[in-house]
Formats: structure tokens, sequence, C-alpha cells
């Protein structure tokens, strides 16, 4: 009777470390990316969406009306969409390879500051894709620490252009698909458990470096700096929620100007790319425990500024909504 009883005890303890290992608060809030890592042989794939909006100008920390960018034409609204395909593979228990592949669209309107006539711009195609290796660096019980080597591909076009009152030319920075460089992705992330509590926390701090000192169009976009850290907590059996804070340091882009007309609008300068902001998010994780949908982890999370400080004027960010689908195999 002992021994049935041990054998069914030993039977058990794979389903609850699986059970334990995979509940709605162990993800981060799915903004951020390459946050965990997966057992040797494991797959996983993902599908993000997100759609942001930048709407008004903004110099310094001070919102600015359209006459005070000082160009013929001015930006006054853009909004952004992106489709991210993800995948993750761990060919040991402290390597997990990712790539991910982008699909940009953005759509940008203008109004000429002497006539007051609106016109709109528009871009769309496969942006830059990102090759990552996450290395484990420490496991505990509680605490996880791992860090991430990768490398972006300039797959996207940084030659789109758009009529314009002057004709078709060249759209500005934040519409091309890509930086038109190879760029090194370096990250840290710290994660942390307590299963009595229901609660996860963690923290990431990632650059992006650009590699090269300029693209085929002469210019380099600049480099970037990000910090965020986040808390999560289980509320229901299969449901966490999340809060997140996070930093972005943006430098400006070297080089030349996108426009042969630099007075044409702001987003041509390069010397006008660099930004500074504070961001606050708010999430969701849904990770059913039953069904057929057992395994699934769907989430989203909003993204508003909390403080923004842009070189510009250039237009300041409104927010950010992100969703996404992940399945481990």
């Amino acid at each position: 009777m002992k021994k049935q009883i041990l054998f069914a005890v030993l039977a058990m303890m794979p389903q609850v470390a699986m059970a334990d290992a995979n509940m709605p608060e162990d993800h981060a809030p799915i903004g951020v990316m390459g946050d965990h890592m997966h057992n040797k042989g494991e797959y996983m794939l993902s599908l993000r969406y997100a759609k942001g909006m930048m709407s008004g100008l903004r110099q310094g920390t001070d919102a600015v009306d359209l006459t005070a960018a000082g160009k013929m034409t001015a930006p006054k609204k853009m909004e952004m969409d992106m489709y991210m395909l993800g995948a993750m593979y761990a060919p040991t228990q402290n390597i997990t390879l990712a790539m991910m592949l982008p699909y940009k669209s953005a759509k940008m309107d203008n109004v000429v500051l002497m006539n007051g006539r609106q016109f709109s711009t528009e871009s769309s195609g496969i942006g830059d894709v990102k090759f990552t290796s996450l290395l484990r660096l420490y496991e505990g019980k509680k605490h996880k620490l791992h860090g991430g080597l990768g490398i972006s591909l300039p797959t996207g076009s940084i030659k789109i252009s758009d009529d314009m009152p002057a004709g078709n030319m060249p759209l500005g920075y934040g519409m091309q698909l890509g930086s038109g460089t190879h760029d090194f992705l370096p990250s840290l992330t710290y994660t942390a458990v307590d299963r009595n509590m229901k609660m996860t926390w963690g923290a990431q701090a990632s650059g992006i470096i650009r590699m090269e000192d300029q693209n085929d169009r002469d210019y380099r976009l600049g480099n970037q700096f990000n910090l965020t850290t986040w808390v999560a907590y289980r509320f229901a059996p299969m449901a966490s929620g999340s809060l997140r804070v996070s930093y972005t340091n943006q430098a400006s882009a070297k080089g030349a100007a996108l426009n042969t007309n630099p007075m044409m609008n702001a987003v041509f300068d390069p010397e006008l790319q660099a930004r500074r902001s504070w961001d606050l998010g708010l999430g969701v994780n849904l990770m059913p425990n039953k069904g057929a949908l057992h395994g699934h982890r769907f989430a989203a999370e909003l993204i508003v500024p909390m403080y923004q400080n842009l070189k510009g004027p250039s237009l300041e960010r409104d927010y950010k909504l992100m969703f996404g689908w992940q399945k481990a195999f």
C-alpha cells in the first residue's frame, strides 16, 4: 500500500512542476521581448499586433503649435500598425534561440503651413528581421537571470517615398520600414516569483546599437537604451494583471537628411529625432488551464506616456496597444 502511494505521488510530480512553471503571472507583459527561456527541446510560436498613435507637437517637455516647427509643412498625426511573428527554440537547457519577423504599416497626416492644405503619406512592408540568443546566467527557486545577444538585419526598406505637395519624395525616418544598418541588440533580464503571494516581478535592460556609420541613404539612426520593470499578480486561476514602468532614451540620427530640402518638414531633420520618455503599461495575461485552449497564452497591454522630452518639435506619443498569442510545444 505504501509503495502504491509513493508511486502515485512520484507520477504526479512532473504534472505539478509543469503546471507550476506555466502560471499566467510567469510571463512578463506582452510588450516585453525575450523575457523568458525554454527547456531543452522546447519550441514556442507567437504572434503580436501593436497599434500606436501619435498626435500634436512637443518641443522639450512642452506642447507647441504647428508653426513652431519652422518648416514649410508640419506633421499632425501618425498612426502605426505592426504584426510580429516570433519563434523560439531551446537547443540546450541554457540557450534559447529566438527570431522575430515584423510587418509594419504607417500613415501620417500633414499640413502645408502657408495655405492650410492637408495631405497624407503612407508606408507598409516587411521590417528588419531580428535573431537573438538568450543565455541562462542563474536560476534558483525564486530568482532567474539571463542575458541576450541579438542582431537586427536590414531587411526593411529605407527607400519608401510618397506623393507630397512638391512631388514624390522620401518619407521621414519614422515611416521607413527599417534602419538600413546591422544593429546589435544586447539585453539583461531578471525575474522573480513568489507562489504564496501569486506574484512575479522582473526588470530588463536592453539596447539598440548601430554597427555601421551609415546606411545606403547616407544616414544612421541613433542608438537606443531601454529599461523596464514590472510586477504581475494572479487574480484568477487562469488570469493575471500587470503593471509596468519603462524608460526609453533615443538618440538623434546622424548624417544626411531624408529630403534635399531640410525646410520641408521636421520629420526629415536627423537632429530632431532624439527623445526621452517614461511610460506606464497596464496588462493582462490569460492562460486557459483546460479544454482546447489549454497551453495557449493570450495577452494585452496598454502603454501610455507619463513623461516625454523631445528634441523636436516632433510628434508626441498618445498610446500604444498590444495584443499577443503564444504557444509552447
